[in-house]
């Protein structure tokens, strides 16, 4: 740390390539999904979010999948 404390053990997460969506609808709500995170054990509102797949051909690619996703995930 900056004033020489050590932090023991210290963690550094990588992850690939990620995308977070700010979707709106038709009357410009903010399109939001329910998410359950183990760490909070509960389930809370996020944005729609998720790596970007080798399949992606590119970062808007993996925003239109992980929006489809979504979609579908509650039907």
């Amino acid at each position: 740390m900056p004033n020489g404390t050590i932090v023991d053990p210290y963690y550094v997460l990588e992850y690939p390539t990620w995308v977070n969506v700010v979707a709106l609808t038709k009357n410009q709500e903010i399109v939001l999904v329910n998410q359950y995170r183990h760490g909070l054990k509960k389930t809370v509102l996020e944005l729609p979010s998720g790596a970007v797949e080798v399949e992606d051909i590119s970062p808007l690619a993996a925003t239109k999948r992980e929006l489809l996703e979504e979609g579908t995930s509650k039907k």
